[in-house]
């Protein structure tokens, strides 16, 4: 039977080669009980939309802006916007994760989609 792994399963799974989580800034602050807190490296605005098609060669990426950070903050107006995180996730087959925004995200309207890992 399948569980949510605990912060001790968390940091075991840190000494595997690749660990869990790679590139954790401050793995004591992100590690939280019943998960891992990702930071951002970089945030892009959308120009356009994109198109999608039967095949990849149909797909058409939309232009994308870069928003710098000012003092280790960025400001988003209302939009949408593609993020980057510093931390790559090296899952074991055992293990599937789920990408979710933390409460403090969706109190401001902040969603994040992802797929089931």
């Amino acid at each position: 039977m399948g569980s949510v792994l605990s912060a001790a399963k968390i940091r075991e799974l840190q000494k595997n080669n690749p660990p869990l989580i790679e590139g954790l800034l401050d793995a004591d602050q992100q590690i939280q009980p019943n998960g891992v807190d990702l930071s951002l490296y970089s945030v892009q605005a959308f120009q356009s939309g994109g198109q999608l098609g039967f095949s990849s060669a149909e797909r058409v990426l939309p232009p994308l802006t870069a928003i710098d950070f000012e003092d280790g903050w960025v400001d988003l107006p209302q939009g949408q916007y593609l993020v980057t995180f510093n931390e790559i996730v090296h899952l074991p087959v055992e293990v599937m994760a789920l990408g979710r925004p933390r409460s403090s995200l969706l109190r401001m309207a902040v969603s994040v989609g992802t797929a089931v890992w």
